[in-house]
């Protein structure tokens, strides 16, 4: 009883709508469950290929089929299969616009629903498979069991065209689903994998643990079926690893791993007595060793299960070596299975050497890829492996016995040699005495967010650094280093709060951009950020990406998004390379440091408290204005007082990849006046002996790079602080803050900060703060307001007066007393302070009484109100559109700042007039649709969204 296609396609369906529904969603493992037991006598019936319903449900899973087929490809075989003309055709490639939100399949899909097949025979899961393995046997990429199980007469052409016959059988929505297997993503669907093999056979889990192989797999299960054993009771669970050996030939699978987050993450995963390795930068290797095939007794998996022993041939003889191969002294007698990472040792300089090393020593498929940019292989640079576990010797399975008793007999198996091969340094420790913008359419139906435009971000660093500082007419040139992407969260605040100024990438006329060909691997950057947004990167070391000759991010991640900074802060790309070269060539440091640096560590640990790990992808990733935690201190006073240099860290400009949608606003986050709220004092925190030797742990730490900020300048040059406002965009990780004030941001305000090369802008307008924390908190604001009132031309002549109205007008004619803009006192710039429509018309009308165009008199008027008396709310418009003429008004209110009634700078949230209009827009439509003029904190003219939109700037 044949299992039709059709039938796994109504799965994957219906898994596609549960995640459409916006709410009372099954989910997946409901949905999965309900349809093994819906089609159970059909699963479990002997004609069923399970092998192929495990291929259909999980392509990305049988690594050893490569198609070499992508997008491009696929749509012109489909297009060929069905004679589309022009116009559907173009209606085919919909799926490479930006923002279309449909892929490859869902294009498809649409064009056969119009233009159905004719049903010429019914399509089961073994065709479909058929079809697929046949098509990955031409592949010089797939392995080589599937290579040699073909036809021998048939050729690639061939095998393409039985695809395109295989497409005018299938209905619109098969089609679809037959679309994405031919990809290998189902995305946005993602399929149980372990519930899957679960609902095929209940032991199915388990002993794809120790075969990782759903031919064998399968095979052993029908085996023990036709034999008559009782599957649950012989096969269970438990007893399965003691019963079930590793076969040699067939890839043992992989331990589960969890990532650890941080070290107080580890130390919350961690208890009793826990074997830690030291973390080789090589490749994964298992090695099955059978005797009985004479000199190809070797056979080498890789970590994606590919058998690739013929692509690390030099390693065969440092493995034959090293288990003594043909002499008397060898530990086994048959067989065996290890796992090891494989390396490249340099003689010449007596250590291992980086990662990228590797690809120049090993072929994939028998050809040498992204090897271009890359030095010739040195005749005193070899393969070595480096053993850190074993699973087989000889008839003896050691996946049931505990981890030091394998690596007891691991250690007697091998025989270590300088270069060649050497087992992994293992330490034990007993931690139950430790406290502690390109667009890609798949990847964007994932994301679940509406309107994505772009998907994968390019990081660029800035070439011509010393140039673009000291002349402003520069082009800037960016290097670009790295591909990023960015998950759901970081990705929706990007949306929400970067303004790029995106063209298309033949329409920039802004930079010059250095892209090599090895870092986009055949893909197109489709879009350029005219003003680049600034990430936060993350990774774990440094390396030379395939065909480039500068060193890269390895395994890269953006951890924030800074929307208070700019492009020119970021670090350059000969600091990156700088960088790069110190972590990578400095010494290794000496164990006794380490474990010094550790015990000095823990010892700052509280031990009565344990703190559950952060996840990465829920840090916040609004940009922030640190507060230091001594009145006065700046970061200039931090570094020259630290006998040890801040880690080093830099922020890297994201140069993108696909046109964006512009965001309106950022968040603004509002405190409540120090004068209403006083708090008592507090203690200073006193410097501990053990602050330096923290410092110097930092520092010297070199597996995690967190680039966050510009590094230090070889020559010291001291800022002047402006105020009480320091900078720290260098040492902002290594002083004491207490909370952030979060500042919002637009787009225009960055654009007017860009055009001004002065330096005593207000600290505000520059890239990154930070207040004293004997500054008091600012005012709350509420949803920033204005008013109106009637004034006459005399009073506006004289800007010395508030430009006022009659006083009885003192209630909003829109929604009474709940107005956001009620008892504010306003100050305008000199663009708008002659406008009728705003002083005659919009700020009258909410019944604002103090209108002020002169910020001496506005001042002297704030400072009137006494301790016992409430000083009004503050508002300063401007008209953003003129630029220098802000510019100018924000420098002048910084030279003379309003005073907190303690005599401390108060801080004062400066706004586009405009948003004036849209409280009174908001506030009349509010009325009509509610019935009444009752407004309520967030609702209305006071919902947040709307001051955003508006916001220009601090001062």
């Amino acid at each position: 009883m044949p299992l039709l296609f059709g039938t796994v396609c109504d799965l994957l369906q219906r898994l596609e709508n549960d995640l459409q529904r916006k709410r009372n969603q099954k989910g997946p493992q409901q949905i999965v469950t309900a349809w093994f037991a819906e089609h159970r006598l059909t699963v479990d019936h002997d004609d069923t290929d399970k092998c192929a319903l495990l291929s259909t449900l999980l392509p990305e899973r049988r690594t050893d089929r490569v198609f070499f087929i992508k997008h491009k490809t696929l749509s012109a075989i489909f297009a060929r299969a069905h004679g589309l003309g022009i116009t559907r055709k173009q209606r085919l490639t919909r799926y490479e616009t930006p923002g279309s939100g449909v892929d490859l399949a869902e294009c498809i899909e649409e064009i056969l629903k119009e233009t159905p097949n004719f049903p010429t025979r019914s399509v089961t899961v073994e065709d479909v498979d058929r079809t697929l393995h046949q098509l990955a046997t031409g592949v010089a990429f797939s392995s080589p069991a599937i290579r040699t199980s073909g036809f021998a007469d048939r050729n690639n052409r061939e095998n393409r065209e039985a695809l395109g016959a295989l497409y005018r059988s299938l209905s619109a929505r098969d089609a679809k689903w037959f679309t994405r297997l031919v990809l290998k993503s189902y995305l946005p669907v993602m399929v149980p994998e372990y519930l899957v093999y679960a609902q095929c056979q209940q032991n199915l889990p388990t002993l794809l643990k120790i075969h990782d192989d759903f031919t064998v797999a399968v095979r052993l299960l029908n085996q023990q079926t036709r034999n008559g054993r009782m599957l649950d009771g012989d096969l269970d669970k438990v007893h399965l690893p003691r019963r079930i050996k590793p076969q040699v030939g067939v890839k043992v699978g992989r331990q589960t791993w969890l990532k650890g987050r941080s070290i107080k993450h580890c130390l919350e995963m961690g208890s009793g007595l826990m074997s830690v390795e030291k973390k080789m930068d090589g490749e994964y290797c298992q090695v099955h060793i059978d005797l009985s095939k004479g000199p190809n007794c070797i056979q080498i998996f890789s970590k994606s299960a590919k058998d690739s022993t013929t692509d690390r041939f030099k390693l065969h003889d440092a493995i034959k070596s090293s288990l003594s191969i043909g002499t008397s002294s060898c530990g086994f007698k048959r067989q065996c299975i290890l796992e090891g990472e494989m390396v490249v040792y340099s003689h010449k300089d007596e250590r291992i050497l980086g990662f990228e090393k590797i690809r120049k020593h090993v072929k994939r498929s028998g050809r040498f890829l992204g090897t271009n940019e890359d030095s010739q292989a040195h005749d005193y640079e070899r393969l070595m492996i480096v053993y850190f576990d074993v699973l087989l010797i000889d008839d003896d399975s050691l996946l049931n016995v505990r981890h030091s008793e394998r690596h007891r007999r691991l250690s007697k198996l091998i025989h270590c040699h300088k270069g060649e091969a050497a087992l992994v340094e293992r330490q034990i420790i007993n931690f139950s005495s430790l406290v502690g913008a390109r667009y890609d359419a798949s990847r964007a139906k994932a994301l679940s967010l509406p309107e994505v435009k772009y998907t994968h971000f390019y990081l660029g660093c800035l070439t011509n650094c010393e140039k673009v500082r000291r002349f402003p007419g520069v082009i800037p040139e960016f290097t670009v280093i790295n591909e990023v992407e960015v998950n759901a969260a970081l990705l929706q605040y990007f949306q929400r709060y970067c303004f790029t100024n995106a063209v298309a990438f033949e329409e920039n006329d802004v930079f010059t951009l250095n892209i090599s060909p090895g870092l986009l691997q055949g893909k197109r950057i489709a879009t350029v950020f005219k003003e680049p947004a600034v990430f936060e990167m993350t990774c774990f070391s440094f390396h030379k990406a395939p065909n480039t000759k500068f060193w890269s991010l390895r395994f890269p991640y953006v951890s924030k998004i800074h929307i208070d900074r700019k492009w020119q802060d970021c670090v350059g790309f000969e600091d990156l390379q700088m960088l790069a070269e110190e972590e990578t060539t400095s010494p290794e440091k000496e164990d006794s440091q380490e474990l010094a640096q550790w015990i000095e560590a823990l010892e700052q640990a509280n031990p009565n408290t344990k703190r559950l790990a952060v996840d990465q992808n829920t840090q916040s990733t609004e940009a922030t204005i640190s507060t230091v935690s001594t009145a006065g201190l700046s970061s200039q006073h931090y570094s020259e007082h630290n006998p040890v240099r801040p880690a080093l860290a830099t922020s890297i400009a994201a140069t993108e990849t696909e046109s964006t949608t512009l965001p309106t606003s950022s968040t603004v986050q509002q405190q409540r006046n120090a004068s209403t709220r006083p708090s008592p004092p507090k203690r200073r925190r006193e410097a501990s002996p053990s602050s330096h030797r923290r410092s110097r742990f930092r520092k010297e730490e070199p597996v995690v790079i967190d680039l966050t900020s510009s590094p230090p300048s070889k020559t010291h040059q001291d800022r002047q602080p402006l105020e009480d406002i320091t900078s720290a965009s260098s040492s902002q990780g290594n002083v004491l803050q207490t909370p952030r004030l979060r500042l919002p941001r637009t787009e225009t305000f960055h654009e007017v900060v860009g055009k001004t090369q002065s330096s005593h802008l207000p600290t505000h307008l520059s890239v990154s703060s930070s207040f004293p924390s004997s500054m008091p908190s600012p005012s709350p604001l509420k949803a920033p307001t204005a008013s109106r009132h009637p004034s006459s031309a005399a009073t506006r002549s004289n800007p010395s007066l508030p430009v006022t109205t009659d006083n009885s007008a003192t209630s909003c004619g829109h929604a009474g007393g709940t107005c956001a803009l009620v008892k504010h006192s306003v100050l305008l710039s000199p663009c708008v302070a002659n406008m009728p429509l705003l002083t005659e018309d919009l700020l009258p009308s909410h019944g604002v009484t103090a209108v002020f165009t002169d910020a001496a008199s506005w001042l002297a008027s704030l400072s009137l109100h006494t301790r016992s008396s409430r000083r009004p709310q503050t508002l300063v418009l401007v008209e953003r559109r003129r630029h220098d003429a802000t510019i100018a008004f924000l420098k002048q209110l910084e030279a003379e700042p309003m005073r907190q009634q303690d005599g401390q700078p108060a801080v004062v949230l400066a706004y586009d007039w405009r948003l004036v209009e849209a409280v009174t827009d908001e506030e009349t439509k509010y009325r009509k649709s509610i019935g009444g003029t009752r407004q309520k904190a967030g609702t209305g003219a006071h919902r947040r969204e709307v001051w955003d939109k508006y916001y220009v700037g601090l001062c």
